[in-house]
C-alpha cells in the first residue's frame, strides 16, 4: 500500500469517526487537534474520489404541501380592539386554521 493510500485511509477513518460523533468537520478537527483546513481539504478529496457522499448535492429542505393546504387564500379578522387583520395570498394549512378558530373562540 502506498503512502498516499495510507494517508487517504487515515483521513477516511477520521471522517467516519466525525460522522459517528455527529459533529461538524471543523468541530472534530479542533477536538482532535487536526488542522481544520487540512481536514476540509482531505474530505474534499475523498468526495472527489467518491469515497464519501457529496453533501452539497443533497437538498437540505424539502417543500411539503399539507393535504389540507389552500394556497392563495385570503383571511380577514377583526380583533377585539377593533383592529382589522387582513392577509392575502397566504396558504391556510391545518395549523393556521386551528389558530384562527382558537382566536375566534376568544
Amino acid at each position: 500500500m502506498t503512502k498516499s493510500r495510507i494517508n487517504e485511509q487515515a483521513w477516511l477513518d477520521h471522517y467516519e469517526q466525525c460522522l459517528k460523533e455527529r459533529v461538524s468537520i471543523t468541530g472534530y478537527a479542533k477536538k482532535t487537534g487536526i488542522n481544520v483546513s487540512s481536514f476540509h481539504s482531505a474530505v474534499k478529496r475523498l468526495r472527489t474520489r467518491g469515497l464519501v457522499p457529496d453533501t452539497n448535492t443533497q437538498e437540505r429542505f424539502v417543500k411539503v404541501i399539507h393535504p389540507y393546504a389552500q394556497p392563495n387564500a385570503s383571511f380577514k379578522m377583526t380583533l377585539p380592539s377593533g383592529m382589522l387583520v387582513e392577509l392575502d395570498h397566504i396558504t391556510l394549512d391545518a395549523q393556521c386554521v386551528q389558530f384562527i378558530q382558537a382566536l375566534e373562540r376568544r
